[in-house]
């Protein structure tokens, strides 16, 4: 569970310290989360669901998709995507283009 916690991070293309601030927590209590707990607190877990819509069952288990997909879910990574790129890049890095190759996919699934 602590690799998938990890997965949604880097996913969400958060260090350490911007997804603890997102969440609700001081940095060194959820890197106990993602490098030693075995069991998540209720509360992270109820943060994690409401704030980046992760699907639970993904998270404990590795079932499913990583997110539920909604259309606000896929604005909000849209929008979260924007506001962590460097304005003065005017190019993606590679991993940002996968980010939109993922996005754009499940768009094109809802339709």
């Amino acid at each position: 569970m602590r690799e998938r916690l990890k997965q949604i991070r880097i996913t969400l293309g958060y260090n350490q310290k911007e997804i603890a601030e997102k969440l609700g927590y001081e940095l060194t209590t959820y890197r106990s989360f993602e490098y030693k707990s075995k069991n998540l607190p209720v509360e992270f877990l109820s943060a994690l669901i409401c704030t980046f819509s992760v699907n639970i069952n993904w998270l404990l288990t590795g079932n499913g998709d990583m997110f539920i997909n909604t259309k606000e879910n896929i604005s909000s990574k849209i929008i979260t995507l924007n506001e962590n790129r460097d304005n003065k890049n005017l190019f993606f890095s590679i991993e940002e283009i996968k980010t939109l190759n993922n996005i754009i996919k499940k768009i094109n699934d809802m339709i």
